[in-house]
């Protein structure tokens, strides 16, 4: 019997994510996974609880989606400095503008041909707290716009927003975003991860009907914990249920016992 190998997931963004935001240079970057491998987890799937369904149907919530307000310039506000980003869900241009709060806070400020909007993004630290990035986060053939702010090696908050075409709006405030292939159809999922934290949690994302749906794992099968694992080359997640750990293969929605 092949032993199961944990993953422990982390964020990576290509080039950006060490450093932070490379300022005045246009990003067309991924989100995507580094997966570490990790021997030495015993093949206790054999002893899953025969009380677990063979089969559970994930429950899946909308994500609230908010208008980004317009707001006047101000002059006062310290810029320290800003990034050009194009082609986001058909606008040909923008600028995301960091400013500074006060000695150690920061904010971000989306500006467009029309005006300027408060992305309601605010961090402490250094600048290079902050990662802009552009992608099709939701496969609708156009690149939204993607703001990463590191608050801890556990918490990365993470906003996603996109152009109606009359309102720019945040489609999507998570933490720990990652892109990954997680039901093994070689097409990319995302999910967000506890990044370390307990309790262990996964929480998968969709996209239906122009908006993002979430489904929170621990949540909706009443787990102590979850987390992703491999098994034969293929992405697994491990459940805490009772005292045992219990794999599960994900697909269309809902969880698959492995027997």
């Amino acid at each position: 019997m092949k032993t199961m190998s944990r993953i422990i997931f982390l964020i990576l963004v290509v080039v950006i994510f060490s450093t932070g935001v490379i300022f005045g240079k246009d990003i067309i970057n991924l989100i995507t996974s580094k997966s570490v491998m990790n021997t030495g987890i015993s093949d206790v799937y054999q002893k899953q609880s025969n009380d677990v369904g063979s089969v559970i149907k994930l429950n899946f919530v909308p994500m609230p989606e908010k208008k980004l307000i317009n707001v006047l310039f101000d002059d006062n506000k310290v810029l320290v400095d800003n990034i050009t980003v194009f082609n986001i869900a058909g606008v040909e241009k923008v600028l995301v503008n960091l400013y500074r709060k006060d000695t150690n806070e920061f904010e971000v400020i989306l500006q467009d041909k029309f005006g300027f909007y408060d992305m309601e993004m605010v961090f402490e630290g250094e600048p290079e707290r902050l990662t802009v990035l552009a992608d099709d986060v939701n496969n609708d053939g156009a690149s939204e716009l993607i703001l990463i702010a590191d608050k801890g090696i556990t918490y990365k908050d993470t906003k996603v927003y996109t152009y109606d075409g009359e309102n720019w709006k945040c489609i999507l405030a998570t933490v720990n975003l990652i892109k990954l292939d997680l039901d093994n159809d070689n097409n990319m999922d995302l999910i967000t991860t506890s990044m370390g934290s307990l309790p262990q949690y996964i929480c998968i994302y969709k996209w239906e009907n122009d908006k993002f749906f979430k489904s929170d794992i621990v949540e909706d099968v009443g787990a102590q914990y979850a987390t992703l694992n491999s098994f034969e080359s293929k992405t697994v997640i491990e459940l805490g249920i009772d005292t045992s750990p219990v794999y599960y293969t994900y697909s269309k929605g809902n969880l698959y016992k492995i027997k």
